[in-house]
Parts: C-alpha cells; sequence; structure tokens
C-alpha cells in the first residue's frame, strides 16, 4: 500500500475529512495509506515540507501552486477545496474614502479585488502583515480597518465590536483554493490520488450530515479541540470536492503573471489531475 505523506495543522477545519478518514477507518476502506503529521497551530512549515519533498501533497490557495511552479516543484492540482477565505471589518467600511486591508503578501486577496471586488469596496489600500494574529492585532489597533482569514480567526474577529463579514469567497462562481500532490506521486500511484479524494469526500459527507452539536463532539474528539475552538465550527458545512476548472486555473495564472507575481506559465493539461470522472 502506498503512503501519502501530510504535514498539516489541526486548527484548520479543512484538515478535518482528513482527520476523520484516517482515524474511522474510511482511508482503509479505499486501502489508502495515510502519515499524517499535525501541528498545534497555523504557523507551521508545509510549503517548505513540500518543496523539498518531505509530504506528498498540500493543500492551500491556487496561488500557492503557482509559486510551487516557479519554484521548481512540480506538482498538478488534484481538485478543489472548501472556499473558506473572506474579508472582515469595521460595520463602517462602505463610507470610508479609502479602506486599509491587512493581507498576507503573497495570496488571493489582490487578486480578488482586481478580478472582482473592484466595484463592492471603497478605494483599497494593503498593509501587508503575513501573521494573522498580528493582522487581529492591527484591526483592533485601528492601524487597518479589514483583513483576510479563515475560520477560526473569523468568529475571533467578530467578537471584536463593530465589526462584520464584509464578502466571503463563495460568493463568487468560482474556486481558488485547492489539494495538490507531487506530479511523480500522481504518475506513480494515481489511483491511490483519486482513493485519497473519494475518502475525504465520504468523511465531509459524514462530518455534514451531522448535528450541530455532533459536529462539536465530533472536532474535541478527533482534532483535540477544546469545546470553545470546536464549538466554532458547529455550522460548517463542506462543499463537495470538484476536478478543477481550466478556467480558474487560467484566470488566476494570468493575473499571476501580469502582476509579475511569478515568471514560469504552466498548462492546464500540466497542472491539472483528472480526479473525478463527474
Amino acid at each position: 500500500m502506498n503512503t501519502i505523506r501530510l504535514q498539516q495543522n489541526r486548527m484548520n477545519p479543512l484538515v478535518l475529512p482528513v482527520i476523520l478518514a484516517k482515524e474511522l477507518g474510511i482511508f482503509d476502506n479505499y486501502q489508502v495509506s495515510v502519515d499524517l503529521t499535525l501541528s498545534d497551530d497555523f504557523v507551521f512549515n508545509g510549503k517548505k515540507a513540500f518543496l523539498e519533498n518531505q509530504v506528498d501533497a498540500i493543500m492551500g490557495d491556487t496561488t500557492f501552486y503557482f509559486y510551487y511552479q516557479d519554484e521548481g516543484k512540480e506538482a498538478m492540482i488534484t481538485s478543489t477545496l472548501t472556499r473558506t477565505i473572506q474579508l472582515v471589518g469595521v460595520t463602517n467600511w462602505q463610507d470610508l474614502p479609502e479602506l486599509t486591508v491587512g493581507i498576507n503578501r503573497t495570496g488571493l486577496f489582490r487578486f480578488f479585488v482586481d478580478t472582482y471586488l473592484n466595484t463592492l469596496l471603497p478605494p483599497t489600500s494593503y498593509h501587508f502583515i503575513n501573521n494573522t494574529y498580528e493582522r487581529m492585532a492591527a484591526l483592533e489597533n485601528g492601524d487597518i480597518q479589514a483583513l483576510v482569514a479563515i475560520e477560526p480567526f473569523i468568529t475571533q474577529v467578530l467578537s471584536q465590536e463593530n465589526t462584520e463579514i464584509i464578502w466571503h469567497s463563495n460568493e463568487i462562481d468560482a474556486c481558488f483554493v485547492m489539494w495538490c500532490f507531487d506530479k511523480r506521486f500522481i504518475e506513480r500511484f494515481p489511483q491511490t490520488v483519486k482513493n485519497f479524494h473519494l475518502a475525504l469526500e465520504d468523511a465531509a459527507h459524514y462530518f455534514n450530515s451531522k448535528t450541530n452539536q455532533e459536529k462539536i463532539s465530533l472536532i474535541a474528539q478527533h482534532c483535540k479541540l477544546d469545546h470553545k475552538k470546536a464549538k466554532t465550527y458547529e455550522s460548517f458545512v463542506f462543499e463537495p470536492q470538484q476536478n478543477y476548472s481550466v478556467h480558474d486555473f487560467n484566470l488566476c495564472q494570468n493575473w499571476m503573471l501580469n502582476t509579475l507575481e511569478i515568471t514560469k506559465k504552466t498548462t492546464s493539461d500540466e497542472g491539472i489531475f483528472k480526479t473525478f470522472s463527474h
């Protein structure tokens, strides 16, 4: 049995299907072996581990994939992920002459603004703060008026007074988050990759079928999170995985080429693995 090596963090809700599939025997049902290393926070070494071939797959936003390619890492996108990226900020954001947003230097948000949000938001400037905790502090101190994050950070930000969700990435008919695998692993074990994603889909369906209280119990038991953190995800619903869209692949890549974020162009045939038959 071929083993898929992964390094993820237990705080990220998108890791839950991996944890459930492993602990509930769903991977075994699909004859998939997963060696899963979990960190306890969002500060972890996943990118470096993927680039150095210490792991076989990684999840992230689609810009990650193109940065990997640009750095010489041969990989392929194997599926979409549930969209969780959100913009949260002060409630009077529409009245501001300029909206200063705290974002990671790399990542999707500038692409979102240029492609989808330029008519929704006031004139927007960026404050590059790569650490989410530091972005949250900057918002609370008034240094910025909005920030980009995912859960569990969104719930924490909304506990600050006069804040709201300004925009959610699931509001557009596109997906810019993904799983990707090392290309050589896919070439050697294509069915293992397909079975891995089928197992994740079963695990996600299992979670989605539960009541809010049952979801909290599952997360507390299997992710080893305390009740307060687990409760953050009580209403979380996983979106179905899909083969990655050629249109979305090209749209993101062309923006990155035009803004000089990357220099290497990858065709969709080179970059997208057809995991699902549908």
